[in-house]
């Protein structure tokens, strides 16, 4: 279709035929019923493109030029990015199928939503999303393995108890990236073969962690079996609480911590020197507790304590980068 298809009356079953739209301005325009069947629509122009908020099964927007919804688009199956701009704006993209970007997807303020348990969806190309969304139980997404997604707004993927939303590479055993840089709402997921690149731990709840997974799962609390009691000034300590610092050889120095509330009241500085063991450097709060930072095969726990023993209730857990 060079020009306009207007679909004003009745109903046009779309089947399994392929509908090529080469014109810009509005090349669909529907306001009658529109059965997506099977079909694919694919938007071609080389100008300034709306795209019809209507339903599709595949949808395809391959041209040179700049692509944008007229409102929330639901997509059946897939949503192809094969050139182009796509300016994504304040709306809503329901796909069920796979999203492809290999042009220039701008996610504005939308959401990207992935439903329908019965397929799943491969996640191909390297995007940055506004809010992405799956809150389908049981949905399987497919993310393409060494590309990473980066959400600036929200992260919801939230599947139920004994159906949990997967999360798997497009290649087993390599891993996908992801960089979630706002809000997560993240719980009933299994994961694999992902790197969270952002310096905060995702820390989905009732998930799984099946395996060549980073920064997505805390450290399991330590046990008994894990480390020893440590004695810091004749009082037994059990360490509650971990997380993972690269320390470079030769030692490092923490200080200026007091500001920024890290590590509980009165915490001020840590120093460590290559060969110290295992620990630590504790500064006295006058009065309360003391603050404590054990060192101990490459990982700072920190935790407060008085004369009648570890305070769990104020015992701080705190993740690369967080303030």
């Amino acid at each position: 279709v060079t020009n306009v298809l207007t679909i004003n009356a009745g109903t046009f079953d779309g089947s399994s035929y392929i509908v090529h739209l080469t014109g810009s301005g509005t090349p669909f325009v529907v306001t009658a019923t529109f059965t997506p069947a099977t079909s694919t629509i694919s938007y071609e122009g080389a100008g300034a493109t709306n795209v019809a908020s209507t339903t599709y099964n595949d949808l395809t927007i391959n041209g040179a030029g700049t692509f944008a919804p007229a409102g929330n688009l639901d997509i059946n199956d897939d949503f192809a990015l094969t050139s182009g701009t796509f300016n994504a704006g304040a709306n809503t993209l329901t796909i069920g199928g796979d999203f492809t970007n290999a042009g220039t997807f701008n996610a504005g303020t939308s959401t990207v939503t992935f439903d329908d348990a019965s397929q799943a969806s491969n996640i191909y190309g390297t995007t940055t999303f506004n809010n992405f969304t799956s809150a389908t139980a049981g949905k399987a997404l497919n993310f393409e393995a060494g590309r990473t997604q980066t959400i600036g707004g929200t992260l919801t993927l939230t599947g139920a108890a004994g159906n949990l939303i997967n999360l798997r590479s497009t290649a087993d055993a390599t891993q996908w990236s992801i960089d979630p840089q706002g809000t997560r709402n993240v719980s009933y997921v299994d994961v694999k073969d992902s790197n969270n690149i952002n310096s905060l731990i995702i820390g989905p709840t009732n998930s799984t962690n099946s395996g060549n997974n980073i920064n997505w799962f805390a450290s399991p609390l330590p046990t008994d079996t894990q480390i020893d009691h440590t004695t810091i000034d004749n009082n037994p300590i059990i360490m509650l609480f971990q997380f993972f610092v690269p320390f470079a050889e030769g030692g490092m120095n923490i200080s200026g911590l007091g500001g920024l509330g890290l590590g509980g009241p009165g915490f001020n500085s840590l120093s460590w020197q290559e060969g110290e063991w295992p620990y630590s450097k504790g500064i006295y709060n006058p009065g309360k507790y003391r603050t404590i930072a054990v060192l101990m095969e490459g990982k700072i726990i920190f935790g407060a304590y008085d004369e009648q023993g570890l305070k769990e209730d104020e015992a701080t857990v705190i993740m690369p980068g967080q303030k």
